[in-house]
């Protein structure tokens, strides 16, 4: 059964170029198996310099793009598939490894990617009855699919269409119909893997 709840992942990068010639040390220590994260204060000496967190999943430097996907992406994807809305939301100041998490490149895929990959897949293997090709022998199940896509930017607190870029300040809105949306924003139908990731590429 899937966590239904809020759950929390905490990822550590690998220290960059910059730090390493500046001589920096890493004071992040990752538990993976439990889940815990420990930080360091280097200036300390003793049992108080160091603090553990726990989290839902915590990711050290040599984690892998597969591994988020499995934990993160794939049991959010299913909930999804069952009529559930749920969402990916990642936090971090800059250059702490947001935009790799979530994209990552050809030879390593990040969630965005991977998603859109299993979600074609899964769609297509709901429509012929478990991917084998063979449609549905049962008489009268019949299931439709309509994937659209949005691509928002939310920055110092001003909503933009990056599908349709213009001045134009979109609002969030709320309705007992729709529930929260956002007015105005694009959205775009695609019948396939590859359209999402040219509409991606586009911004």
């Amino acid at each position: 059964m899937v966590n239904d709840g809020v759950r929390v992942a905490v990822r550590t990068r690998p220290m960059s170029k910059k730090e390493l010639g500046l001589g920096s040390k890493c004071c992040v220590d990752i538990n993976q198996e439990r889940s815990e994260v420990q930080i360091t204060d280097l200036k300390k000496q003793g049992k108080d310099a160091a603090k553990k967190f726990t989290f839902d999943f915590a990711y050290d430097v040599d984690s892998e793009q597969t591994e988020l996907y499995t934990d993160l992406g794939s049991p959010l994807l299913a909930r999804s598939l069952d009529g559930y809305n749920g969402t990916i939301f990642a936090y971090g100041q800059t250059g702490s490894g947001k935009t790799w998490t979530m994209m990552g490149n050809d030879e390593k895929p990040g969630l965005i990617p991977q998603l859109n990959t299993d979600l074609f897949r899964r769609v297509q293997e709901m429509r012929t009855g478990g991917g084998d090709g063979k449609e549905k022998e049962e008489e009268g199940k019949s299931i439709s699919f309509l994937i659209t896509v949005s691509y928002i930017e939310i920055y110092n607190e001003v909503i933009m269409d990056l599908l349709n870029p213009s001045d134009k300040k979109l609002q969030i809105r709320e309705s007992p119909e729709l529930g929260v949306y956002i007015q105005g924003a694009s959205e775009v139908v695609c019948k396939s893997e590859l359209e999402v990731l040219r509409l991606l590429d586009q911004e």
